[in-house]
């Protein structure tokens, strides 16, 4: 007896769904460059490393310049991505 293959049951199949693939060849990051450590909070207002430390856990934040959006952000760790990738931008769909 020939044995014969089940096919995949895919729901959206019955709505003529054409699927479409896909891959996450790199990923990339962006961070501003002006960083604002605990220390400098300190001359700010009356605090200390070890107390923004122990209840955050953060050491130092990224600040953006006054003319850095959000998309310029992500706009440069898309650039980084498409590197690592080896890939331009004119290749993707």
């Amino acid at each position: 007896m020939k044995a014969t293959k089940k096919k995949f049951n895919n729901p959206r199949a019955r709505h003529n769904f054409q699927g479409r693939t896909c891959s996450i060849l790199a990923v990339g990051s962006y961070v501003p460059e002006k960083v604002l450590a605990n220390a400098d909070f300190q001359k700010m207002v009356d605090t200390s490393d070890e107390w923004i430390t122990s209840r955050t856990g953060i050491k130092e934040r990224r600040i953006a310049a006054k003319n850095e959006c959000t998309s310029d952000l992500a706009a440069k760790a898309a650039l980084c991505a498409m590197a690592r990738a080896k890939i331009t931008p004119d290749q993707l769909i």
